[in-house]
């Protein structure tokens, strides 16, 4: 049986120089083979505010070795592990928030054990499209019109998954600074006023709660820094701009 798809919406850590992390699955995809007693593995790809294109501990665990036996999806990663010399291999891959129409692309290893072998993935709303391929394109799947397939060729060993991103999530990251330097809220969902000590100087200002495609969700009248959430049920990363100053919110 299938595992349940799951969408993170966002990770907020409050470090002591209230830093800020984010992320978002873009892409999620689930593996398995018809064999006997055969393991279900599961592949996710997405965008970070602090991640690179190499390892990144904080969002992705190398795997040193494939398993001596069966079926085994991963991430090959553009960096090159330096005790082995081959790609550093994960199943779960971040990369930095790409620019307007420019587009992501995830090499994907998959160790053979009986063929056919059957893949069905999740889309998030952040992803505009993607693409699945095989390197001589024999198979090549739009994922934001299917949600599975079934590759029946023992041969192919290799995809690429390739994703464009909203241009909207692109425009946040480069027109609103508030990601690399602005401190972050942590709200749960059950509460509805926030006190914000970053805009306590203003009597009175009017905020913008927008999610992270840039969707303007509410107008938030805000009185020295004091405010009240929106009463329909929110949840995941949104930012809170007053004055061209911003705030990350994480409601959970």
């Amino acid at each position: 049986m299938w595992k349940q798809g799951r969408y993170i919406a966002g990770i907020c850590i409050l470090l002591g120089s209230w830093s800020i992390f984010a992320q978002q699955v873009g892409v999620e995809l689930q593996f398995a083979s018809e064999r006997p007693n055969s393991y279900q593995y599961t592949l996710q790809a997405g965008i970070a505010l602090d991640a690179t294109v190499c390892l990144d501990t904080a969002l992705e665990a190398e795997i040193p070795l494939l398993p001596p036996e069966g079926m085994f999806p991963v991430f090959l990663l553009p960096c090159i592990d330096t005790i082995t010399g081959v790609p550093i291999m994960t199943q779960e891959d971040f990369r930095p928030v790409p620019h307007a129409s420019d587009s992501v692309v995830h090499q994907i290893h998959i160790q053979r054990d009986g063929y056919p072998l059957h893949i069905r993935w999740t889309v998030a709303s952040i992803v505009d499209s993607a693409r699945l391929a095989d390197p001589f394109e024999a198979y090549v799947y739009n994922l934001t019109k299917e949600d599975s397939a079934v590759i029946d060729n023992n041969a192919v060993g290799e995809l690429s998954l390739q994703i464009w991103y909203r241009a909207s999530v692109s425009r946040v990251v480069e027109h609103s600074q508030v990601f690399a330097s602005s401190p972050a809220l942590c709200v749960p969902r059950e509460q509805r006023w926030i006190q914000i000590q970053r805009f306590r100087s203003f009597p009175f200002a009017q905020g913008e709660l927008r999610d992270l495609n840039g969707r303007l969700v509410a107008k938030i009248p805000l009185r020295q820094g004091k405010g009240q959430l929106p009463s329909v049920s929110l949840s995941g990363v949104y930012v809170l701009s007053v004055k061209q100053q911003g705030i990350l919110l994480l409601i959970y």
